[in-house]
Order: structure tokens, then C-alpha cells, then sequence
């Protein structure tokens, strides 16, 4: 009985210190105990599902992984796993390669460069980009954004040019029905003027009608039935 009871207490010790007892494995870098045999180590599959480092493509090898990019693109000096434009900076307009990490983009503060000025006015920096703003009593172009022109648009007898919205042209009120003169239009800068057949004068009452020349003496009027 005694011997029965050391055999299985012997058996108990050997299972719980091949259990609790196992000796530690430790792998190198890129490499971990495999899940079926703590004693051997395995590759790390980097590029797995997951864990992939890499911003563009990953290509796994024993104890290790290798990065690469897009067509255009090529792998970062500062940071393997990521991917810089191969021409230069890899920034979107209105930014530019930080001063203090060439792979990451800063914006550019267009409105700090007084020597090339962007607006004639006021500028306003925003993320990317930059805003002209103008003085009171103008506004800004319609044909140039960083222009000012005054707000109180074109006068009487102008309108707005077709190749430039902020110049104003003149008007030729006579290219138009005459310019509703009853015989003679005359187009001048801002305006124009009728004018009469001989024989005929403009009406006082009315600048755009003609009326005949009267021959009558005073306190007399030209006929109805005959006017000469």
C-alpha cells in the first residue's frame, strides 16, 4: 500500500514540474515561441493582418520585414515604414517639408512674406491656404482674388468690361434702337446726344424728338395744316 502511494506521489511531482517547471525560452528579435512548441521559435509575421507597419506595401522575411511604396513614392530617410513622394516634398500646395522633420508637412503662412506681397490689402492666413481682405470702401476683384477695387462699381452712362469686370467701359447707347433719337445719335464717353435734319431742331420737351424750324414772327405759331 505504501508503495502503491509513493508511485502515484512520484508521478504527481514529475506531471506539476513539467508543468510549472519548464525551463524559459527567450527568441531573438523578429521571432516568438511557437504555439505548438514553447521550446521553438518561430518568425514574427509582420505583414499579417493587423500589424502591418508599413504605409504603403510590406514584404516579410525571417526575423524581419521590409517596407516599400508606390509607384512615385519612395521610403522615408527619417522613417522606414513610411512613404515620401520621389520627386521632392510629398505636401499638398499651402504646406511644406517641416524644418523639423523632412517627412511630415507644415502649412506655409503666405501672408508672413512682405516682400511678395499676396494681397493688396489685408491677408488673412487660414491651414493651407491664405484670404484677401480689403479696406472699407472697396471690395475685392471679381477677376483677381488678391485685388481691391472700389465698391461703388461703375457710373451713369458705364458698365463693367467683358474682358475685365473691375474696369468699367462706356456705354454706346446708340449701337441700341438709335438710342431713341428720332434722327441723329451721337455716343460720347458716359453719354450721347440726338441731333436733327435741317430744317429740324430738337424738341425742348423732349430731347429725343425733332421739330421743324419755325419761321413764324413772335406771337405766331407754325400750322397744323401747313407748319411752313
Amino acid at each position: 500500500m505504501l508503495i502503491s502511494f509513493l508511485f502515484v506521489l512520484g508521478i504527481l511531482l514529475t506531471v506539476t514540474q513539467a508543468h510549472f517547471f519548464q525551463p524559459s525560452y527567450s527568441c531573438n528579435k523578429g521571432y516568438e515561441p511557437s504555439r505548438y512548441n514553447p521550446r521553438q521559435c518561430v518568425d514574427i509575421d509582420e505583414c499579417a493582418s493587423g500589424r502591418n507597419p508599413c504605409q504603403h506595401f510590406c514584404v516579410n522575411s525571417q526575423g524581419s520585414f521590409e517596407c516599400s511604396c508606390k509607384s512615385g513614392f519612395v521610403v522615408s530617410r527619417q522613417d522606414n515604414t513610411k512613404c515620401v513622394a520621389s520627386g521632392g516634398s510629398s505636401c499638398r500646395p499651402g504646406y511644406k517639408p517641416s524644418v523639423f522633420d523632412p517627412d511630415e508637412c507644415e502649412d506655409i503662412d503666405e501672408c508672413a512674406d512682405q516682400v511678395n506681397r499676396r494681397c493688396e490689402h489685408v491677408c488673412v492666413n487660414s491651414r493651407g491656404s491664405f484670404e484677401c481682405s480689403c479696406n472699407p470702401g472697396y471690395v475685392v476683384s471679381k477677376s483677381n482674388p488678391t485685388r481691391c477695387v472700389a465698391g461703388q462699381g461703375c457710373r451713369a452712362g458705364f458698365r463693367p468690361s467683358i474682358f475685365d469686370p473691375d474696369e468699367c467701359e462706356d456705354i454706346d447707347e446708340c449701337a441700341t434702337a438709335n438710342g431713341n433719337c428720332q434722327d441723329t445719335c451721337t455716343n460720347s464717353r458716359g453719354s450721347y446726344e440726338c441731333s436733327c435734319k435741317p430744317g429740324r431742331t430738337v424738341s425742348s420737351s423732349d430731347p429725343s424728338r425733332c421739330v421743324v424750324v419755325s419761321s413764324c414772327k413772335s406771337g405766331f405759331r407754325p400750322s397744323v395744316a401747313d407748319p411752313r
